[in-house]
């Protein structure tokens, strides 16, 4: 014989509002690692299992379908090379004689300080020490 003491014949009637819970205080924990979905989201995958094919890797340069690596980049070493030819030939064309001259300009023309190859001009003779 068991005796149901929720039942509404047992309950006393007060004058008072009835009790409110305390309220819920969160205590200090980790954060979450993903944000908090609505119900109405569809999860984006399971938490186990890997995916079998990724999307395809692309070059950060190109954006050509293989490698994402800065040294395997077929397409930069050759760019870098074309660039490098340019900037001789640029070097080279500003240095370079012109065709109608075997010599440059500088080099034409002796001046009294500078004689031309050819003509050395003699040391002068030292007095002697007698």
């Amino acid at each position: 014989m068991s005796i149901r003491l929720k039942d509404k014949i047992y309950e006393k009637k007060t004058p008072h509002p009835a009790p409110v819970p305390p309220p819920f205080k969160a205590k200090p924990e980790r954060p979450t690692k993903k944000r908090k979905r609505d119900k109405d989201e569809q999860p984006t995958g399971s938490k186990t299992k890997m995916k079998r094919k990724y999307n395809p890797i692309r070059c950060m340069y190109y954006s050509e379908i293989g490698h994402n690596n800065k040294r395997s980049c077929a397409n930069k070493k050759a760019m870098e090379a074309d660039k490098h030819a340019r900037q001789m030939q640029l070097q080279l064309a500003v240095v370079a004689p012109s065709a109608d001259r075997a010599e440059p300009e500088v080099n034409s023309i002796p001046n009294e300080h500078d004689p031309a190859p050819g003509e050395i001009a003699p040391l002068p003779a030292l007095p002697s020490p007698t």
